[in-house]
Order: structure tokens, then sequence, then C-alpha cells
């Protein structure tokens, strides 16, 4: 019996890979299988062997998914995520059949890529689950009010998503309502503890804020949290004579988050971050926990997304 299981599991897999076996004798080659088309006019342009390929859009997605979310993630997140992916390369596509990969500006891996990063032994197993999260979310995209939308995501909330309306006047975000993300408590990236130099503290914000006067001495009295929305995450800080906002700040610093407090902590200045990400949008680990509740990559995106419709897109 356990015989006739492992041949049926070879055939089902010799069947799904066999996109990939094709692209390979056509390329001569294992980093893309760029002729594998589905859609028939949806391509990315990539840079490949000193010249340009165009790559199917949905195999693309897959090549992107590995550096987005992790691959031991529940299948139903790891779709939502493949939703994420599609949508924001549809936005940015617009009415165009064709989109280069510095446009999209995201973290494509090959083939070769993926199985450097996990290894022979699990190359295969993966690659399927991946193309399988895909295939089931086929030419489907996240749109609101007949408008495909600006997908934002981040791999841990500080406890809530944020609501953009609380950081912008005028947001044409509407879709980004704050919602409870209680599951990224558990997660072991929920809290960081970072202690600087003073030092070091004011040459990484003068990189950006060249004219900020501030001295070790009066750094932490210099230093003054102005606006804090509702999902606890820092918009506004003054450090001495210069204000940003959080998320400046944090990219200053290299920090986790900008839900975060700050002190002094043995002649240091300690900062203790919440979340990991900029809060907007899906929390992956909080995806990933619903889906192991039972439920799919739709509830997933319509709970981190207000009054969404996901809709296919192309055929």
């Amino acid at each position: 019996m356990k015989e006739r299981l492992k041949n049926l599991t070879a055939v089902i897999l010799v069947i799904l890979l066999l996109p990939y076996v094709i692209a390979i004798i056509w390329n001569g080659d294992v980093k893309t299988d760029a002729n594998t088309s589905r859609t028939e006019n949806k391509y990315i342009i990539v840079s490949f062997n000193g010249g340009e390929e165009k790559i199917d859009i949905e195999q693309y997605i897959v090549g992107i998914l590995p550096s987005q979310i992790s691959i031991a993630y529940e299948k139903e997140a790891i779709k939502a995520q493949a939703l994420i992916i599609r949508t924001d390369i549809l936005n940015k596509m617009e009415d165009r059949d064709t989109i280069t990969e510095e446009e999209i500006g995201q973290q494509y891996m090959t083939l070769d890529d993926m199985e450097e990063a996990w290894g022979k032994g699990n190359f295969d197993d993966n690659y399927l689950y991946l193309t399988e999260a895909v295939e089931e979310t086929y030419g489907e995209a996240i749109y609101y009010a007949d408008e495909i939308i600006e997908p934002s995501f981040h791999a841990v909330s500080a406890g809530k998503t944020r609501n953009v309306g609380e950081m912008v006047t005028n947001s044409k975000y509407p879709y980004y309502k704050s919602v409870d993300s209680s599951w990224d408590l558990n997660s072991d990236q929920y809290l960081q503890s970072v202690q600087m130099d003073k030092g070091e503290v004011i040459a990484d914000l003068q990189i950006k804020n060249e004219d900020l006067q501030v001295t070790e001495d009066n750094l932490l009295d210099s230093i003054q949290i102005e606006k804090r929305d509702s999902a606890g995450y820092i918009n506004s800080i003054k450090v001495g004579n210069t204000t940003m906002t959080g998320e400046e700040f944090r990219e200053c610093l290299g920090l986790n988050s900008a839900a975060f407090t700050i002190d002094e902590f043995e002649g240091k200045i300690r900062i203790i971050t919440k979340g990991l990400g900029h809060g907007i949008g899906l929390s992956q680990y909080g995806a990933n926990c619903m889906a192991a509740e039972g439920k799919d990559y739709k509830a997933i995106l319509n709970y981190y997304y207000n009054d969404i419709e996901i809709r296919q897109c192309y055929e």
C-alpha cells in the first residue's frame, strides 16, 4: 500500500512540475521557467544571461513568495500573500501587458536561488507547495470600489494594525482601517529591546537630518513623542530642532517598528519596539494564525482590508 501511495505521489509531482521540466529542457538552464506561460498576455521583463526574458506573471509570483513569507506558514496564509503580490504587480502594470522587474521592486528568486536556500532535499516539496498556492488563486486580485488596491503587509503588528487615516489627512486608502491582531503578541518577533550609545543615535539621525542639533548630554530630554496613533505607532516625534515621522526615526536607527518606547538605561539609549514592520495592512503572523484556525485566504484578506472585493482579473 505504501509503495502504491509513493508511486501515485511521484506521478502527481511529475504532472505538476511538468512546466518546470519543460522549461529546463527548453532553456538549457534551471534559473527560470520563463516560457511556461499561462496568462498569455501578462509578463515581467527580467534581465537574464546578458539579455532579457519575459516571465509569465503567475510564475513570477512563485519566485517572489519565498522572499516575502515563511515557507513554514499555512497554505491559506501563503495564498493570501500570493494575492497581495499579484495585486501589487497589476496595480503597477496598470493597462500594460508587460512591466520590468525594476518597476515592481520586489525580490525575485530563481529556481537555483530556491534550491540553494532550501537545499536539494526540500526543493521539490517546497516548490510544489508554493506553486499550488499560486495555482489555487490563479488570476485573482484585490479591489476596492472597482479599483485595484495598493496592498501593504508586514510581518508582525503591535497587536493592532494601523488606520492610515490617522497618519495622513484625506487618505486615499480607506481600506486600511485598524483591526485587532492580538495573535501577534505570541510572535517571537513581537518585542525587541535595543541599546545604543548616545553618540551612535545622534550620528544615525544626522545622516538624514543634517541640521539636527543635540548633544549626548541633552539627547534624551530633547526627544519628545508628539503623536501616537490608536494602534500604538508613533506618527510624529521631535528630536531637538527636528521633527520627523515615526517611520523616519525607525529607518534612521534600524528599528523593527515605529511602535516604541524610549528611555535611558545604564548610560545608553534603550528603545523597546513592538511588532515588525510598518503595521499597515495584512499581518503575516496574524494571517498564519487565522489560517491555522481554519480561515481561508479570502476570509483573511477581508479581515485585514476594509470593504474589499476579490475578483478574477484574467482567465
